[in-house]
């Protein structure tokens, strides 16, 4: 609403927004809600006729993942195959062609943040009804920034979700792995990803673009 009024840019917006309500959360965790038997932060263990079975245990990994699969499949369903997925590239690629061809630019603003807020409350109860029975004080910490990367790498494609999530996946397990059993520091670690990250993504930087116009027209 903030974009749509006023013109706020919904990245710095959400994650103000988004910073306070952590902080409540935290609170509540830590305090009306804490598990006096539990030795951490967290609330009370989810009974296990309520959470998602185990698959290949003792990993974490539940049939949650079915879930993720099918809302990935419905997201590219909707952008490919209905009205609002056309309308909504639309105003994503230019919005100002969008409003001179008819289309409400600040509908397809509110919408698609209240379902991407939506998609991002699922992934957490994912991660609480799949993996850790309870909510953790700080368990979701950088999951948002995650997200963001890995669509990246999949360049806004939902079924190219499923391969650079297992990539950004398999980077994380690695660098931990690494830090466990050698004397590379985390800041190293950290180095690699962004320089991959920064290689894979390159095809979105302007003078690559213009690279592949030059080529194009030679």
């Amino acid at each position: 609403m903030l974009k749509r009024r006023l013109g706020v840019d919904e990245l710095i917006s959400s994650f103000l927004v988004s910073a306070i309500v952590v902080l409540i959360v935290d609170y509540l965790v830590a305090g009306p809600f804490q598990d006096p038997a539990s030795n951490f932060q967290s609330t009370g263990t989810l009974p296990a006729r309520l959470a998602f079975a185990k698959i290949l245990p003792p990993s974490a990994l539940s049939t949650g993942l079915f879930v993720a699969l099918a809302v990935v499949i419905a997201g590219k369903l909707l952008l490919d195959r209905t009205r609002f997925g056309f309308e909504l590239k639309l105003c994503g690629i230019n919005r100002e062609f969008a409003k001179y061809s008819g289309i409400d630019a600040g509908f397809y603003t509110v919408l698609p943040m209240t379902i991407s807020g939506a998609l991002h409350g699922l992934a957490g109860a994912l991660m609480i009804f799949g993996s850790y029975r309870a909510t953790i004080r700080g368990f979701s910490a950088g999951a948002g920034w995650n997200a963001i990367a890995v669509s990246l790498i999949a360049k806004n494609n939902p079924l190219a979700l499923i391969p650079s999530s297992l990539f950004y996946a398999y980077l994380e397990a690695g660098s931990k792995s690494v830090l466990l059993g050698s004397s590379v520091t985390a800041e190293i670690a950290a180095i690699v990803q962004s320089v991959l990250f920064l290689l894979i993504t390159a095809g979105r930087l302007p003078f690559s673009r213009r690279a592949k116009r030059q080529g194009g027209g030679l």
